[in-house]
């Protein structure tokens, strides 16, 4: 009803400038005269094109005026005025009419010099008959339930997040293609450019290239068929789920007039990456320029001023199919005070060539999510906000941990950190290399911006060890340092033990921790005192003469060459003593030998 009433204003007010209206000299009808029936839909209004220098009657009549005009019965027009060589426009209420261009003074207009056409004069008329098989996502057309606006802006950026996608279209050469499209119009002088900045994706092989289109909406005969102006794309890459970035349309009035720049930012490809601003084309015009939504008014072609981020057919009109999609979607406009999102949303576009037969769209926590279902073809929300976009990137080392916030973000870390066996008490903090005190605040930016944080934590570690004597040793030690042990523990004047390892290395707790000792005992042999490592052998063995003996006497008595293992203190005394077998035996040579020489001699 609130259209009708702008219509109903827009008629009272303007209409009388444009159509000379006459209900009292209606010329009768001639001999040959020439008829349109037009049935006017909302929003559009009807437009003449002559090319004929020659003068003639044009009227408008409802069906029943007509009825009575062409049976010379009294009646009345809508519009009753001349027409020559020209374009002409007559902006009606919804409903059906008879253009009539009549003959006079054996005068007649010939039928292929004229065209008629019903057109579009306001996006109400676009968006209120949305064509089935939309482009499906979001856009803004400046149009909300109770207001209108116009929005003119030098950057738009679009938000998305996709979990899953899978498009078919058996009947298109690019089978698994599918878009999703940035698209804007750009208002320069007395030019309208379609400006399109695309993803294109083939589905089966998680490849994606990035497009840039540029169309020319300007003239009346142009289309999205031939109106083509530039294009641009890069190399196909590989994407891994989820999916997640933004497309960018940047426009900036320099010297040699308007350059256009498009781009995307991908913060997520599997895992968070670090955000990059790529622009991949950038256009110049000369021209000055902005980005144009207006509700009012559309291009010199009748498309929209309007922006929108839609899924599609991979290119040339496709109407596609999807198998799979999960995903959600933001639309933001520069402004002076950042990113603001479009407010009234409605689920589809009507400038894009391409479109698809089966997705829905709903709000998602602010966003609006979109996926395979029911074809959406309505206003989604006038009071669309989602977050500000997730534009700080924010890396805290030495855990090598990354997140994204999308507002300024205070920096806090605890002062001391404890637990049972663990403290960690905060040294100090360091943004891009800058020493700052806890509680700085990083500030947000309305393009991507990294920020590096290192955070220094001395940790302290409680440590208990038991020595070999039953003794402990307890107290708190700071990550990387060093406990010196004691070499030597006596347990008493016969046994000690003996360290292995000099130090301790704390990385860690370190609870009822054993360290390496080996156990020596005391070793007496006659005269000479040593330690010996418990478990070790030793030989007990002294020379000895024919006529000599040894045997050891103390903790094992054991022979001369006896060997021993060591389990305790040993006290081992040499004994030297007569073997008398052997002395008798020489002796008895002795005096054999004696015997002998004394016999031989004599």
């Amino acid at each position: 009803m609130q259209h009708y009433v702008r219509y109903l204003v827009f008629l009272i007010l303007i209409l009388p400038l444009f159509i000379p209206i006459s209900l009292a000299s209606i010329p009768h009808p001639s001999s040959q005269y020439i008829y349109f029936n037009v049935s006017l839909s909302e929003g559009y209004k009807i437009v003449i094109v002559s090319y004929s220098n020659q003068t003639f009657p044009l009227l408008i009549f409802t069906p029943t005026q007509f009825a009575y005009w062409i049976k010379n019965l009294t009646t009345s027009a809508i519009v009753v005025t001349n027409i020559s060589k020209g374009n002409y426009s007559f902006y009606l209420p919804q409903g059906n009419y008879i253009v009539v261009i009549d003959g006079y003074n054996n005068f007649y207009p010939s039928p292929q010099n004229y065209k008629l056409y019903t057109i579009p004069y306001n996006v109400y008329a676009l968006i209120s008959q949305p064509k089935n098989d939309s482009a499906i996502g979001i856009a803004a057309y400046g149009v909300g339930n109770k207001s209108s606006c116009v929005i003119t802006t030098n950057a738009i950026l679009g938000y998305f997040n996709i979990s899953s996608i899978y498009a078919y279209n058996s009947t298109f050469y690019v089978p698994y293609g599918a878009s999703l499209q940035l698209n804007a119009v750009l208002r320069g002088g007395n030019q309208s450019l379609f400006l399109q900045n695309v993803i294109g994706f083939i589905t089966n092989k998680n490849i994606l290239q990035f497009v840039t289109n540029i169309w020319n909406l300007t003239s009346p005969l142009a289309s999205l068929n031939n109106s083509f102006f530039y294009f641009n794309s890069t190399s196909y890459f590989t994407y891994k789920l989820p999916f997640a970035g933004y497309l960018i349309i940047n426009v900036s009035n320099v010297s040699e007039g308007v350059k256009i720049s498009f781009g995307y930012i991908i913060i997520q490809n599997g895992s968070i990456t670090e955000p990059i601003v790529r622009f991949f084309t950038t256009v110049y015009f000369p021209f000055k320029g902005y980005i144009l939504v207006d509700p009012f008014n559309l291009t010199g072609n009748y498309h929209a001023y309007d922006t929108e981020f839609v899924f599609g057919g991979y290119e040339d009109g496709e109407i596609t199919t999807f198998i799979s999609l999960n995903a959600t979607l933001a639309l933001y406009y520069n402004s002076t005070y950042g990113w603001i999102p479009f407010r009234s949303i409605y689920t589809y576009g009507v400038n894009t060539g391409e479109g698809v037969t089966n997705l829905h769209v709903s709000l998602l926590h602010g966003y609006a999510n979109v996926y395979v279902g029911n074809e959406s073809l309505s206003l989604l929300t006038t009071h669309f906000n989602p977050s500000n976009p997730y534009l700080l990137y924010i890396r805290v080392l030495p855990y090598n941990y990354s997140f994204y916030v999308n507002s300024s973000y205070k920096i806090y870390f605890p002062e001391n950190i404890s637990s049972k066996y663990e403290v960690a008490r905060l040294n100090s903090i360091y943004v891009n290399g800058v020493k700052v005190k806890n509680g700085y605040v990083i500030s947000y930016s309305t393009l991507p911006k990294v920020v590096e944080i290192y955070v220094n934590y001395t940790y302290y570690f409680y440590v208990s060890i038991i020595l070999p004597n039953g003794s402990i040793l307890r107290g708190w030690y700071s990550n990387g340092s060093d406990i010196t042990l004691p070499k030597e523990i006596y347990f008493n004047n016969n046994e000690r033990y003996i360290l292995t390892v000099n130090t301790v290395y704390v990385q860690q707790p370190l609870i009822n921790y054993t360290p390496e000792y080996v156990k020596q005992f005391k070793v007496m042999v006659d005269n000479s005192t040593y330690w010996v490592n418990q478990g070790s052998n030793i030989t007990l063995y002294s020379p000895t003469f024919l006529i000599l003996t040894v045997k050891w006497i103390g903790t094992y008595n054991v022979t001369n060459g006896a060997t021993i293992e060591v389990t305790s203190p040993i006290v081992e005394k040499e004994i030297i003593g007569i073997n008398y077998v052997n002395l008798c035996i020489i002796l008895v040579l002795v005096i054999a030998l004696t015997w002998l020489i004394r016999r031989i001699l004599s």
